[in-house]
């Protein structure tokens, strides 16, 4: 009997190790895919800082032409030089 018994630690043994190594394996795996996300989030939120100054600028350039225009339709271009 002992030697089954020895035979089946052995396998078990075996078992649990290839277990880990493929968990192991997995982990490594989402960790690359969680760093690619982390990456990726990190430019988008460059990108939104960037766009969202571009709105700024872009919303203070159509206010100044907003101004001018009804400068213009109120009294004409000699207001506005």
């Amino acid at each position: 009997m002992f030697p089954l018994q020895l035979e089946d630690a052995e396998l078990a043994r075996n078992s649990a190790l290839k277990a880990k190594q493929n968990l192991e394996m997995e982990l490594s795996d989402v960790q690359g895919t969680l760093d690619d996300v982390l990456r990726t989030k990190s430019e988008i939120d460059d990108r939104v800082i960037q766009i969202c100054r571009e709105k700024a600028d872009l919303s203070s350039q159509l206010e100044d032409a907003e101004e001018e225009l009804q400068v213009f339709n109120k009294g004409g271009l000699s207001e506005l030089v």
